[in-house]
């Protein structure tokens, strides 16, 4: 994979800009997932809200490049093809995976919009170590790229990801699971438009008026809320939806439709089924910490029987894959 510089591409006019809000024109053809976990989920979740809204998509996630919903041969090829594409206004909008390796490739001023996911979280020890100052410095060069009349959408519960958005001066979306974190208020204070969760709904502001979105409950790959870094992957993409609306009426009304339609917005990442006969959940979490919200959001959506296919977390190292184990068998 490499980073491939879209740059003001022109677009033909569309009634389907319509049912996403009054967006600009040639705005936001290119929106960029950058962070150390949740990029292909939030990809994937942005496709199918994009397309429930009439736009028509590229992306190129972990699992290569699609368009049109099917995978391409030759990503770097079929990813230029997207391009031109876009510039011929038969695509509306790219969405394209940049890990921390590609970060600092990326021209300056490029992009229309960026998403900024996590590093650690509220984890000081995490925060000090070498790789996470890695993860950080790419987030910075992400959002440098950013022009300047584009959009970072920024979690912030994760301390360096808001070093990140605030190291260069463009308009913000910050998300958030708690109403009362300090970055969210004075950010809303402030005018600055946000999305965050409050007595069981997803709530937003667009710089002039609240509301509510849709329920907790009712977001998809989710187990009802249950599972937290997918609630924020899904606030995460929801916040990007405001931006593309430009904060304007109905720019979310795609996203609610698309949700209570039951809708499962990811094919990478927890994958979710339910039945009469019981819910499916399949992952191949990445970190320790992943597989400890698994579990807690697990137990916490409650189960009769629960039955495990474990693969062995080769992606571990020994410890980790004995600590995760012991997860699963003490709690569920």
């Amino acid at each position: 994979m490499k980073p491939i510089s879209v740059l003001d591409a022109p677009r033909r006019p569309s009634d389907d800009r319509r049912r996403l809000g009054n967006v600009r024109e040639g705005s936001y053809p290119l929106i960029a997932i950058s962070g150390r976990a949740g990029k292909t989920t939030i990809g994937w979740m942005l496709v199918q809200l994009l397309e429930h809204a009439g736009r028509e998509v590229a992306a190129w996630l972990s699992d290569g490049v699609y368009v049109d919903r099917e995978l391409r041969d030759d990503e770097i090829h079929a990813w230029e093809l997207a391009t031109f594409a876009m510039r011929a206004g038969e695509i509306d909008c790219l969405v394209q995976e940049v890990p921390a390796v590609l970060a600092a490739n990326l021209p300056a001023c490029s992009l229309r919009m960026a998403i900024l996911t996590n590093v650690c979280g509220a984890d000081g020890e995490c925060q000090r170590d070498a790789e996470s100052l890695r993860e950080r410095s790419a987030l910075e060069s992400v959002a440098r790229s950013v022009a300047p009349h584009g959009t970072i959408v920024a979690n912030a519960d994760d301390s360096l990801v808001v070093r990140a958005a605030q190291s260069v001066d463009r308009r913000v979306i910050y998300y958030a699971l708690n109403p009362s974190n300090p970055i969210l208020l004075d950010h809303i204070r402030s005018g600055g438009s946000a999305v965050w969760i409050e007595n069981g709904w997803v709530k937003a502001y667009d710089g002039r008026k609240r509301r509510r979105v849709l329920r907790v409950s009712e977001m998809p790959a989710t187990l009802a809320g249950s599972i937290i870094f997918q609630v924020q992957n899904s606030l995460a993409a929801i916040a990007t939806v405001l931006g593309i609306g430009d904060g304007r009426g109905d720019a979310l009304s795609p996203l609610v439709s698309s949700c209570q339609a039951g809708a499962s917005l990811n094919r990478s990442g927890v994958w979710i089924r339910e039945s009469p006969q019981g819910t499916i959940l399949v992952d191949k979490p990445e970190s320790l910490l992943a597989v400890k919200q698994i579990v807690r959001g697990v137990r916490a959506y409650g189960y009769a029987r629960a039955i495990l296919l474990i693969d062995g977390f080769r992606q571990f190292d020994d410890a980790d894959a004995q600590e995760a184990a012991r997860q699963f068998v003490d709690d569920v």
